[in-house]
């Protein structure tokens, strides 16, 4: 009980913390694009898909190790001295950070010339590869702060960072916005570095005022490099297969809708609507998932160190119970509001139709995370690596096979092939390393019922009483939102999805 508690205050720290940062993000993303419109937003992610499969090679798995390596050690000793291992995890990152971002710095023309064939990214790329040190080492303290549970400790550097970055940003897009595309983009890539810098910096300091750090060391303590690598090197090598590969299918993209029929900009100006405005704001809600993804995996390991295989069956049942449900409505309201949530947003529509056409993959994406942070509690991320070269390499089949026919619809395919099949390859091994009960039909169709009247009573309603109001009122559409949310839940608690037993279950733990 002692560490649902915990699991529970965590995730809901996680969480709001989360949904703080992710609110000041989209708001952020919304000034950019006002600022450099959608051209300069698809060439600012057109640049950062390459620094993200850089950022994947130089952490190497180190959070994942981190975590891991931390919790095992704490769970059979918890007066061991954490000081060797993190010694090990912060030489681990800094190497492999050090050797990729002199490689990125090294090859940024080339690959602005050859691979984004927009030579205004180069310097980009360059300045992206002085930050990556700073990244790296502040993922393996990251880990090291979920391994011990005091994850506020995250939140607040994260905060830090964000705040540095955003405050940095607007001083130098002020500056250096009049100059064009490209030196703007480089002003939002010098806030970026200052926040990454800003960060490592603060998470080292509270790093060595920890109480585990402060511990004499003991022979018993240390750690070996094979037993990080165990953990590390299946992730890595996952991760950097698929980044390289999704790096590849996002290239290729653009160069997809140009072999459509569509002009340069044209194709860069759809690639910014989808991944710039619309994928955001679909993830926006995942914050709550997303950081019981996080969570889990020291929860999940330190369940399998003690050989606790009934708590993981069960935490493991509720927890997809939880993020069906959550999908769901999240998916729903998507669906249903689309169009005003883009004007409210964005001060357009252009967002809404993907929104809409996405919406169905929301339950999906969410479920997905949090079979992900299990899995990897269970020490399943060869299966993960997997799956996740698999899905990327069939994307990148599709992307190139499908886009010069099919231009945006093709691309809506292929990003629903890559869900699923990740989705149904994890879910299937999660379900087969527990016992956890299978879904059925039932418990898919009940929630699906219950959010389209839980959406199309209030959308009536309001209409009715006020038209347009969704659309000019944020008011309005907050608490229509409220009140399909509240509907949601007394419909899934009248036909039984949801439970008096569940509902004291969780009253007890918090």
């Amino acid at each position: 009980m002692k560490n649902t508690r915990k699991l529970i205050l965590n995730t809901a720290l996680l969480t709001a913390a989360s949904f703080i940062m992710q609110t000041v993000t989209v708001s952020y993303n919304v000034y950019l694009t006002n600022k450099i419109g959608t051209i300069g937003i698809g060439l600012f992610q057109l640049t950062l898909t390459v620094y993200a499969m850089a950022v994947t090679f130089g952490c190497a798995g180190v959070k994942l190790a981190s975590t891991r390596l931390n919790i095992d050690l704490l769970a059979k000793d918890p007066g061991i001295s954490l000081r060797h291992s993190m010694r090990l995890c912060l030489s681990y990152s800094l190497f492999t950070s050090l050797i990729v971002g002199a490689a990125l710095f090294a090859a940024a023309s080339p690959i602005a010339e050859y691979w984004l064939r927009d030579p205004r990214s180069c310097r980009l790329l360059q300045w992206l590869a002085i930050g990556l040190p700073f990244v790296a080492v502040t993922t393996a303290m990251q880990g090291y702060f979920t391994a011990v549970r005091r994850v506020y400790l995250c939140a607040i550097s994260q905060a830090l960072e964000q705040a540095v970055r955003i405050a940095c940003v607007v001083v130098f897009l002020g500056a250096m916005l009049p100059r064009g595309v490209e030196y703007a983009c480089l002003g939002i890539v010098y806030g970026m570095v200052a926040g990454q810098a800003a960060v490592a910096v603060f998470s080292f300091l509270l790093l060595r005022q920890s109480k585990d750090m402060r511990r004499r060391p003991r022979p018993q303590d240390a750690v070996s490099l094979r037993a990080l690598l165990h953990i590390a090197a299946p992730e890595a090598a996952g991760a950097c297969a698929r980044s390289v590969l999704l790096t590849t299918e996002h290239l290729l993209i653009p160069r997809g809708f140009q072999a459509s029929g569509r002009s340069s900009e044209e194709a860069m100006r759809i690639y910014g609507v989808v991944h710039g405005m619309a994928l955001p704001v679909l993830l926006y809600p995942s914050a709550v998932l997303s950081s019981l993804a996080s969570l889990l995996v020291p929860e999940i390991s330190e369940l399998r160190v003690r050989g606790q295989s009934e708590r993981i069956d069960s935490a493991a049942a509720l927890i997809l119970k939880l993020s069906l449900l959550y999908g769901v409505f999240v998916g729903g309201m998507f669906y249903a509001f689309a169009e005003p949530l883009s004007l409210q947003i964005y001060g357009n529509t252009d967002a809404a139709r993907y929104l809409q056409i996405l919406a169905p993959l929301v339950p999906i994406m969410y479920i997905d995370m949090s079979v992900d942070g299990m899995l990897k509690g269970l020490d399943e991320q060869k299966a993960s690596m997997m799956y996740n070269i698999l899905d990327s390499g069939i994307c990148c089949i599709l992307v190139w096979l499908l886009l010069p026919k099919l231009a945006v619809k093709g691309y809506i395919i292929v990003l629903y092939v890559s869900e699923i099949y990740n989705f149904f390859f994890s879910l299937r091994r999660l379900l087969k390393v527990t016992e956890t009960p299978r879904p059925n039909v039932r418990g898919v169709m009940q929630p699906l019922l219950c959010v389209a009247c839980a959406a199309l009573i209030p959308l009536g309603l309001v209409k009715l009483m006020r038209p347009g109001a969704l659309s000019t009122s944020l008011p309005w559409l907050a608490g229509a939102l409220l009140g399909a949310a509240l509907f949601y839940f007394i419909s899934l608690y009248l036909i039984g999805s949801i439970q008096a037993k569940d509902i004291r279950s969780l009253r007890r733990a918090v």
